[in-house]
C-alpha cells in the first residue's frame, strides 16, 4: 500500500510539473533570465541650463539616485553573438538627443551596439550584435508554434525596473492593419513601457513572439510571432510608417511613408539616412496637400478672399479662422494678456492652437527690438520667467533661470515678406525640443514658441512653421519714438512693407514717407502716451501679400483721444448683411459717414473721406476685377472734448496726407 501511494503522489507530481500556470516556473525563470536584457540610454544633464536652486538629486530614490542610465526596452539574444528586440526602442528614423544604445545584463554588465543586420519598423523587429560579450550567454529557443489558450508570458523590464516575468493567455489572433500580412498574437500577460522588444515566452521558457504593442482601451497587448522574424530582411532595413496626415478643417492628405536603405551597419549612420528621408517626405505631403486643395484653403479660398473686403483691422497679432464648412472666413485677434515679470521684462502673452504660445516682448532700457532679435537666448529667459517655467523632481518644482544659447539659430524670410529668427534648444534630460520664431516691431519682439517631443525636429516641422506663421497677421505699433529707433533697423531685419519707410521728426510731429502715402502726425507731445499703428492686412489684389490698410494715431491714450485713417473696399454679394450695409452708408455717405460729429460710445467720433472713390484690383481664385475702393480718416476723442477740436484735429490731417 506504501508503494502504491508512493507511486501515485509522483505521478501527482509530474503531473503538477508540466501543467500550465499564472506563473512561470522557478527553473524555468532562472533558465531563460540570463538571456533577456535592457535595452538602457545613458542620462544625460544639460550643463546651460541655470536653476534656482540646486536640483535634489540627493532626494530622489536610491535607484534614480545611482543609476547613469535610463531603461527604455527589452532585448533577448537568439544565439552567441545576435539580439532581437522591437525596432521602436531604436527610433532610427527620428531626432533624438539619444545617439548610443547599450543592453545591461541581470548583473550590471553594459555592452554597446555594434551593427544592425535586421531593422523593420513594419514589423516592429530589429536584430543586432554587439562590440563585446558578457562572458556567460544563454540563447532563448524560438517556438513558432502558439495556439489560442496557451499560457505566455511576458519576460521584460517593465517600467524600467528591471527585468519582470507575469502570465497571462494567449487569447486571440489578429491581422496586422496594413495588408494582412501575418497575425499578432494578442495575449492578456500584463506589459508595461519598458516590456517592448522582451520576449513572450511559453511555460517551457521558448520565445513564441516580441512584446511591441499595448492596447490602451483594454488589458489585451500584442506581440510579433517570431515566425515573422526572417521575413525582415537582412539586406535593407525597412522604415515604414502608416498614414502620415496633413489637415486643415476637413481637408486631410494621409499617405503612408516607406524607405528602404542597405544593411548591415551602425545606428548612427542609419539614423543618419533615415531621419532626414521622413523630413522631407513629410514635406512634400505638405506641399501636396497645398496642391489638392488649394481652392479651399487659405489664402486662394473664394469666401476669404471675400471676407478681405470687410475685414476688421488690428493693431497688433491676428489669426486667419474659419468654420469646418469653410463658408465664414475671419481674421480673428489674438488677444494678448499684459504680464509684468519686472520693469525690465514686460511681455503680453496668449496661448494658442497653432503654435504652444503667443507674445510680445516690449523693449526696455539700452535694449531696442533689433538688439532683442538678435538675442534668442535673453527672449526665451524672459518667456521662461514670465510662464513659471520649471523642473519637476521629487515632488518639488524648480524654476528655469536661464536655458542657455540655442543649440541652432537661423534667420529666414516668409513668402509675406516677414523676417523671422528661428532658434531651437535641444533638452538632453528629458528629450524634447524648445523653439521659437521671432520678428522685430517698433515697440518689442514677436514670437511664438513650441514645446515638443525632440522627434518632432525631423518630421517636417520646419514646412509646417513657415506654411501656417502666414495665418498670423502681424501689425505694428509702437510710441513716436520706438518708430523713430525702428527705421535704423538695418533693411535685413524689417519686412518688406517698411523696406522704403522715412520717418522724420519736426517739433512735436513725426513724418510718415512711404512709397503709397505720406502724412504727418497731430503734435505729439508726450511721446509716452502716444501709439502710432500701422495697420495691415491681406492684400485683396495678390494671392499672398499684404498691405498697410490703415493706421491708427493715439494721441493720448488715456483719454483714447485720436485718429484712424484706413482704406474700405465695396463687398462682394456674399458678404454678411452688416457688412453689405456697412458699404452702402460708407458709399451714401449716410448715418455715422454722413461727415458730422456722432456720439459713440462716450466718445466723439467724426468720419471723412479723404480721397474720392478709387478703383482697386481684386483677385478672386483665377478671376481678377476691378472694385470700389475709398480711403476714410476717422477722428475721435472723449465726449467732454470741444467738438471743434475734433474738427480741427480731422481738417488739420487730413491737409497733411498725400497719397502717390
Amino acid at each position: 500500500m506504501k508503494n502504491l501511494n508512493h507511486l501515485l503522489f509522483l505521478v501527482f507530481l509530474l503531473g503538477c510539473e508540466g501543467q500550465e500556470t499564472i506563473h512561470l516556473r522557478k527553473k524555468v525563470i532562472k533558465k531563460i533570465y540570463p538571456g533577456v536584457v535592457e535595452v538602457i540610454v545613458p542620462k544625460q544633464e544639460d550643463e546651460d541650463i541655470v536653476y534656482q536652486r540646486p536640483l535634489p538629486f540627493d532626494q530622489q530614490d536610491f535607484k534614480d539616485r545611482f543609476d547613469k542610465y535610463h531603461a527604455i526596452g527589452t532585448a533577448f539574444f537568439i544565439n552567441n553573438t545576435r539580439l532581437i528586440s522591437a525596432a521602436h526602442v531604436f527610433p532610427a528614423d527620428e531626432f533624438s538627443v539619444h545617439k548610443n544604445y547599450f543592453i545591461r545584463t541581470a548583473e550590471g554588465e553594459i555592452f554597446s551596439l555594434n551593427q544592425i543586420y535586421r531593422y523593420s519598423s513594419y514589423r516592429d523587429v530589429i536584430e543586432f550584435d554587439l562590440k563585446t560579450y558578457p562572458k556567460s550567454i544563454m540563447a532563448l529557443k524560438l517556438q513558432p508554434k502558439v495556439e489560442i489558450g496557451d499560457m505566455v508570458y511576458t519576460v521584460g523590464n517593465a517600467q524600467g525596473e528591471g527585468i519582470s516575468t507575469r502570465g497571462g493567455q494567449v487569447s486571440t489572433f489578429t491581422a496586422e492593419p496594413v495588408a494582412g500580412e501575418w497575425q499578432f498574437i494578442r495575449f492578456s500577460s500584463p506589459a508595461s513601457p519598458g516590456n517592448s522588444g522582451g520576449p513572450l515566452v511559453n511555460s517551457r521558457g521558448e520565445v513564441v513572439g516580441i512584446i511591441v504593442m499595448k492596447n490602451n482601451s483594454e488589458n489585451l497587448n500584442y506581440a510579433l510571432p517570431v515566425s515573422e522574424i526572417k521575413n525582415a530582411s537582412l539586406e535593407k532595413a525597412h522604415f515604414f510608417q502608416r498614414q502620415m496626415k496633413v489637415q486643415d478643417g476637413m481637408q486631410v492628405k494621409m499617405r503612408d511613408w516607406t524607405f528602404f536603405t542597405p544593411l548591415p551597419t551602425t545606428y548612427s549612420s542609419l539614423n543618419s539616412l533615415a531621419a532626414p528621408e521622413k523630413d522631407r517626405f513629410y514635406s512634400q505631403l505638405i506641399e501636396d496637400f497645398k496642391k489638392e486643395y488649394s481652392d479651399l484653403i487659405f489664402p486662394h479660398n473664394k469666401r476669404f478672399r471675400d471676407a478681405l473686403l470687410y475685414q476688421k483691422l488690428f493693431p497688433r497679432m491676428s489669426m486667419v479662422d474659419k468654420d469646418k464648412a469653410l463658408h465664414d472666413w475671419r481674421v480673428d485677434p489674438i488677444n494678448l494678456k499684459k504680464i509684468i515679470v519686472s520693469k525690465e521684462n514686460i511681455l503680453y502673452h496668449s496661448k494658442g492652437e497653432v503654435f504652444n504660445h503667443y507674445a510680445l516682448f516690449k523693449t526696455q532700457k539700452g535694449i531696442s527690438s533689433g538688439v532683442l532679435f538678435a538675442n534668442p537666448r535673453l527672449i526665451l529667459n524672459r518667456m521662461l520667467l514670465a510662464s513659471g517655467a520649471n523642473r519637476y523632481m521629487v515632488g518639488q518644482s524648480i524654476p528655469i533661470l536661464d536655458n542657455g544659447e540655442p543649440d541652432e539659430s537661423f534667420v529666414w524670410r516668409d513668402r509675406l515678406g516677414r523676417p523671422w529668427r528661428t532658434s531651437f534648444w535641444i533638452t538632453l534630460y528629458n528629450n524634447t525640443l524648445l523653439a521659437s520664431h521671432c520678428t522685430p516691431s517698433p515697440e518689442g519682439v514677436y514670437c511664438f514658441f513650441d514645446q515638443t517631443f525632440a522627434s518632432q525636429r525631423l518630421e517636417g516641422y520646419m514646412t509646417f512653421v513657415k506654411e501656417n506663421i502666414l495665418e498670423i497677421n502681424l501689425s505694428y505699433s509702437g510710441t513716436p519714438d520706438q518708430w523713430i529707433q525702428y527705421q535704423t533697423l538695418d533693411k535685413e531685419l524689417k519686412p518688406t512693407l517698411f523696406s522704403k519707410l522715412e520717418i522724420t521728426q519736426k517739433n512735436d510731429h513725426l513724418f510718415f514717407r512711404l512709397p503709397q502715402l505720406s502724412f504727418k502726425t497731430p503734435a505729439l507731445k508726450n511721446h509716452l502716451q502716444s501709439r502710432i499703428s500701422a495697420l495691415v492686412n491681406y492684400d485683396p489684389s495678390q494671392n499672398l501679400g499684404q498691405q498697410i490698410q490703415g493706421w491708427e494715431i493715439l494721441i493720448n491714450r488715456n483719454k483714447q483721444q485720436g485718429l484712424t485713417f484706413f482704406k474700405t473696399y465695396e463687398v462682394q454679394e456674399l458678404a454678411p448683411d452688416n457688412a453689405i450695409e456697412r458699404w452702402q452708408e460708407i458709399k451714401n455717405k449716410h448715418s455715422s459717414y454722413d461727415g458730422k460729429i456722432h456720439p459713440m460710445n462716450n466718445q466723439l467720433v467724426k468720419k471723412i473721406p479723404v480721397t474720392p472713390m478709387l478703383k482697386s484690383s481684386y483677385l478672386r481664385g483665377e478671376e481678377s476685377k476691378e472694385i470700389d475702393s475709398q480711403w476714410w480718416l476717422s477722428c475721435y476723442g472723449p465726449n467732454t472734448l470741444k467738438r471743434k477740436a475734433i474738427d480741427t484735429m480731422c481738417n488739420s490731417f487730413k491737409s497733411g496726407l498725400s497719397f502717390n
